[in-house]
């Protein structure tokens, strides 16, 4: 690890940098490799770089970037794709969305002015880029504290809720814990006994929605299996791991419903 500036090791650590070992990198490395040969079906989403913007979003234009992700490719530098070879346009967008043209463009010229993506013209065409602050697809994700989010996954829910029940899930995503993937205050706590679980109705008053919007949201995200419900903690709220992910390999949902079932209980709920 380099550090700057007469940065001590403990400086760094207490700022949120790792010390990767010689064998965990190997294993990153192999990892990788593996998953470049699949074609990685998941986008790295850097939390805390997107948590320092997300506020700055609607939960449209939340839903608008979480559609462009989908069409990440593998080591492309943020470069959007409509099919393995061809690019992302503008014209394209609006078609995915099923939007207006005037209403695309504004949305991206928001999202563009916060150095989220950007756009690059080539002849007639404008095509789209994610910045790689905030989304990496392949390498390039070292040293940050990412969520995958598993693409074929996401496209399915995204073909079945609004744009802005889609940029409600994008808000969760920075509050996950990571190995539990229940919502709460604390999502890095490494011991599980420790964490302050949110309750739905913190949801209202972290993300400023409605009790209406939120209570069909939920529901809709919980027919479609985006969040989910465990007995131990059925006041609380659970990713799915077949959508997000915070581990080098996802767990099963058993995995996940044991893991809260041995450490959680209703004295981690959030006063």
């Amino acid at each position: 690890m380099k550090l700057e500036h007469n940065t001590t090791i403990g400086e760094a650590l207490e700022n949120g940098y790792e010390l990767i070992s010689p064998q965990r990198k190997e294993r990153n490395r192999q990892f990788y490799e593996r998953e470049g040969k699949k074609g990685v079906g998941f986008v790295m989403m850097k939390r805390d770089n997107f948590n320092a913007v997300k506020a700055n979003l609607t939960l449209s234009q939340h839903g608008v970037l979480m559609y462009l992700v989908t069409c990440m490719k593998i080591n492309q530098d943020g470069k959007l794709f409509k099919s393995k070879t061809k690019r992302l346009s503008m014209t394209d967008v609006c078609k995915l969305l099923g939007k207006k043209p005037a209403m695309v463009r504004r949305v991206i010229g928001e999202l563009e002015a916060l150095s989220i993506l950007y756009r690059e013209k080539e002849g007639k065409n404008v095509y789209l880029t994610i910045s790689d602050e905030h989304f990496v697809c392949g390498v390039g994700s070292e040293g940050y504290k990412t969520v995958k989010i598993f693409k074929e996954e996401l496209k399915r829910v995204a073909k079945e809720v609004s744009l802005t029940e889609l940029g409600f899930f994008a808000l969760m995503l920075g509050h996950m814990h990571w190995n539990t993937h229940v919502l709460c205050d604390n999502p890095d706590e490494m011991d599980n006994k420790k964490i302050i679980l949110w309750k739905k109705k913190h949801l209202i008053e972290e993300f400023g929605v409605s009790r209406p919007f939120l209570s069909t949201t939920m529901k809709k995200l919980r027919e479609l299996r985006v969040i989910a419900e465990v007995r131990t903690v059925n006041e609380g709220v659970v990713l799915h791991p077949n959508i997000v992910c915070r581990q080098t390999s996802r767990p099963s949902w058993e995995t996940i419903c044991d893991t809260i079932d041995n450490s959680i209980n209703k004295d981690n709920l959030k006063k």
